[in-house]
């Protein structure tokens, strides 16, 4: 089965309304006509002196269940994409970008009422210090807004979606300019505990070679942006993951073709917009060919300008060749190719002027984390603040401390160092990306949609159709392994603490159990009696190892941990056959030259372990083709 066959009529089960990872039976597999990326259509190298001018079937929702009408195939990507929301709620089907009657003179009416100290406080994109464990609002996130004026927050990607739109509301309305309410929703707005949808990673999209599945991503994400009042989306990422040894980007980028990361990115901001959310290319350049997380310290990028031209910078290119780019996230790199002086990309005024000019007027242009150690271990706040607005930098994202930030930026007005224009045309260009959501008309949550949304898991069909076609085998085949006699289920996960993870083991133990069998599981380093319990026991017909590898800022590694591969080998000295099922970082099945068989999922969500089971069982071929080149591989592709 794949993301291109027909939906199945199909009734959700009672217990639908339960949180998806709590369900089990088939997937549903929701149609649209495959679109195959290509080879490359060829580069044209940019140099830094050129100027780059870059109806629906009705479906009913109840407390019972959702009825699914059966999809027949589109000719018109719009129109397939329609159909795959063809359940959904009346409240979610109809939603399109938004009204933007009077937006012009609504940016400049604001701008011209704005004291210079307010105009700093839209340059600002705070974090949201509200989480999940407090009952109450943070009064600093009140201060925030009703003192400094700051232009937006950045929500915690596991702050629950019903806390999201009641803070979202709240803090709406206590501010005079619509707030920017920014997530870095990069797999979707849920998580396994609730009924919003939790997607499969970007590289996952990138292995089904289906753009149709990233523009799917793209609405399915925004829909339920909507519904709980968070209008900007810090996504997609369109790093090209070159570097097998990358810490950080990893599963995060759709893979390492230039061409397929530029052609899912673009899919996904179609998707996005065509529901009235913002979106946000990043991490500017490209943060694909670094061993170095840059939440530590600061990385480069090396290669020549046509090097970096046709890798590193052809999704942006392709991008604004096709659609308005609403926004670019400038990382804490220094790129010599770009720029020789040993500053960061983020603080750069060469290369501020090369994405300004690639990108155009418009365009808002934020920076990444300035708390990250790539800025943090050598500038004081007022430099991270006030650098990157020198270098041409619109928005300066989640400074640690809010009212000094605005008190560096208003002393360099003050001092000269930055002019009241040049603060006006940044303020302009988020008042117009506001006005652009139609937030000037009405800002804030949909809580009519968020509840329609919350009864019933209705993009769980998606997101486990994604998650079916991305399943690659690196090494075996569809053919069904035999699972008779004692098994053994081994589970590792480099990643303490992951609720997600713990999850994902749960359902996969369920999904392969079978009577008699053993389970072990191993977060972290084996200890002794977890090494020696291959040794122990040598009578089983099978062996399934799973392997959760999960990305951690700061961490400074993707892979397993120290002491896994000791059990791994352990594991493979038994002589039985074995399956390795790798959910995660797919670069680690370079290091399985033993293991019979094995199944790369590019992520660790419910959606992506339920497909490989299901392909274990005979249930489902996994079709996923490489998206990146592992060392043993030589290319993409398999």
């Amino acid at each position: 089965m794949s993301f291109t066959e027909t939906l199945e009529d199909r009734e959700f089960p009672a217990d639908a309304a339960r949180p998806a990872a709590q369900r089990r039976g088939p997937v549903a597999i929701v149609n649209a006509s495959r679109s195959t990326i290509g080879s490359s259509s060829g580069v044209v190298p940019v140099l830094l002196c050129l100027v780059l001018v870059f109806g629906c079937a009705e479906g009913s929702a109840t407390s019972q269940g959702v009825e699914v009408d059966r999809l027949e195939v589109m000719t018109a990507p719009s129109s397939r994409i329609d159909r795959m929301f063809a359940h959904f709620p009346a409240s979610a089907r109809g939603l399109s970008r938004r009204d933007t009657t009077g937006a012009a003179k609504w940016v400049e009416e604001t701008l011209s009422s704005m004291t210079l100290r307010r105009k700093i406080g839209q340059l600002i994109v705070a974090r949201l210090a509200l989480d999940r464990t407090d009952a109450q609002p943070r009064s600093s996130d009140t201060r925030a807004v009703t003192e400094h004026g700051v232009g937006g927050f950045l929500i915690s990607r596991i702050l629950p979606p019903e806390r999201v739109a009641e803070e979202a509301a709240r803090l709406q309305s206590l501010s005079d300019v619509p707030l920017f309410i920014a997530a870095d929703y990069e797999r979707g707005v849920g998580r396994f505990a609730n009924n919003f949808t939790e997607l499969p990673s970007a590289m996952a999209i990138g292995a089904s070679r289906d753009t149709v599945a990233a523009e799917a991503a793209g609405r399915l994400t925004a829909v339920e942006c909507r519904a709980i009042g968070v209008n900007l989306i810090f996504a997609p990422v369109v790093d090209v993951n070159n570097n097998p040894d990358n810490p950080i980007i990893n599963i995060r980028s759709y893979g390492s073709d230039p061409e397929l990361v530029a052609s899912n990115a673009n899919a996904f901001v179609r998707g996005a917009a065509s529901a009235g959310v913002m979106t946000t290319l990043k991490h500017f350049p490209g943060h694909g060919n670094s061993e170095i997380d840059t939440h530590t310290s600061i990385a480069t990028i090396d290669g020549s300008i046509e090097s970096i031209t046709a890798t590193e910078l052809r999704p942006y290119e392709l991008a604004v060749e096709t659609q308005d780019v609403p926004a670019v996230m400038v990382a804490h790199l220094r790129v010599p190719a770009l720029d020789s002086a040993p500053v960061p990309a983020s603080m750069s005024p060469k290369v501020m002027r090369f994405l300004r000019a690639m990108v155009g007027d418009r365009t808002v242009l934020f920076t990444d984390d300035v708390r990250m150690g790539a800025l943090q271990n050598d500038f004081p706040l007022a430099r991270r603040a006030v650098g990157p607005l020198l270098a041409g930098a619109d928005v300066i994202l989640t400074p640690e401390q809010i009212a000094p930030a605005i008190d560096a930026i208003e002393r360099a007005v003050r001092d000269g160092r930055v002019s009241v224009d040049r603060i006006d045309q940044s303020v302009r260009r988020v008042l117009a990306a506001k006005a652009a959501l139609g937030m000037h008309r009405g800002a804030g949550p949909d809580f009519e949609l968020m509840n329609d949304l919350a009864v019933l898991p209705y993009g769980q069909a998606i997101a486990d159709s994604i998650a079916l076609e991305s399943l690659t085998w690196y090494r075996g085949s569809n053919q069904r392994a035999d699972r008779g006699g004692r098994q053994l289920l081994i589970q590792l996960s480099n990643f303490a603490e992951s609720e997600s993870i713990d999850e994902a083991m749960r359902v996969l133990a369920n999904e392969l159990a079978i009577p008699g069998s053993d389970e072990l599981r191993v977060v972290g380093a084996p200890s002794p009696g977890d090494l020696s319990w291959p040794g122990r026991q040598q009578d089983y017909a099978g062996v399934t190892v799973a392997l959760h590898l999960r990305l951690r800022s700061g961490r400074g590694s993707a892979g397993i941990v120290d002491g896994q591969q000791e059990l791994l080998d352990r594991v493979f000295a038994l002589g039985v056959p074995t399956t390795v099922l790798v959910f995660g970082n797919p670069y680690v099945a370079d290091d399985l030259p033993a293991a019979e068989r094995v199944l790369i999922g590019y992520d660790q969500t419910v959606a992506t372990v339920t497909g490989a089971a299901r392909v274990l069982a005979g249930e489902a071929d996994a079709t996923g083709v490489l998206p990146v080149a592992l060392r043993s591989d030589g290319g993409i592709g398999r």
